[in-house]
């Protein structure tokens, strides 16, 4: 089973690797998560789809924890670090 997943909540934010940007994302989630090779596609499929369920941003009338990454057609960055690669450098906006 997956370790933890840390989730921020971003207006944007990127993976760098060397100098060399690798990936970025728009309003969104910046997901910091724990896979190891023995966990299952289904497990990882499971988290990610929790990721994209979790209610983090406020409706159009101001209450918060309403509407999800998909609701307000944000984007998702998702990294995994390990000690035998390289140090990638992450850096995101607070939403």
């Amino acid at each position: 089973m997956p370790g933890p997943a840390i989730l921020q909540r971003v207006a944007s934010a990127s993976v760098t690797v060397d100098t060399q940007l690798i990936s970025s994302i728009g309003k969104g989630v910046l997901v910091f998560a724990a896979v190891a090779q023995d966990d299952t596609p289904k497990e990882v499929e499971s988290m990610a789809a929790k990721v994209l369920k979790m209610r983090m941003w406020p409706d159009d009338a101001g209450s918060t924890w309403k509407r999800s990454v998909q609701d307000i057609n944000g984007e998702v960055l998702c990294s995994k670090t390990s000690p035998d690669k390289p140090f990638h450098i992450i850096t995101g906006i607070a939403d």
